[in-house]
């Protein structure tokens, strides 16, 4: 029943003339929003991602797997992008301590989960007037490496 109605709402709106310019003008902004390849781009600037660590007490490390996590990066990649103070890469059984760190601060129990709480940080210190002070120098190159591509 609710499906025939709304295809009658549509046919009546398809009709209306100014329905049909709207449309084109809805079609071009829904394609500047899908158009970037990978989602995560432009996210959230290094400031904002520092500022977003700080909020959550994330460490270095953890905001460069968080940073990797939101760009869809799996565990094994990570272990392979990360680096340890000796060159080597570090292990992907050391990427799932650091995710469960980062799940555990976030409050979270999955990547969709911290998207979100990252979301609603980012929200809530914007509406604070903190949109990523230069306090924490550390963390925003933490932040900034992680904008490479992977």
């Amino acid at each position: 029943m609710r499906q025939f109605r709304a295809n009658r709402v549509l046919a009546a709106l398809s009709r209306d003339s100014l329905y049909s310019t709207a449309s084109s003008e809805n079609e071009r902004f829904r394609e500047s929003l899908l158009s970037p390849e990978n989602p995560d781009e432009g996210l959230f600037t290094p400031a904002e991602w520092a500022a977003i660590g700080r909020a959550l007490d994330l460490s270095e490390r953890e905001l460069a797997v968080t940073i990797l996590l939101i760009k869809g990066v799996s565990r094994q990649a990570i272990a392979h992008y990360l680096h340890k103070a000796d060159g080597s890469c570090i292990s992907a059984e050391t990427v799932r301590v650091y995710i469960d760190r980062v799940f555990r601060k976030a409050r979270v129990t999955d990547r969709l989960a911290l998207a979100l709480r990252l979301a609603r940080v980012y929200l809530m210190l914007r509406k604070r007037g903190r949109r990523g002070a230069t306090d924490s120098r550390r963390k925003s190159d933490a932040a900034a490496c992680c904008h490479t591509t992977v």
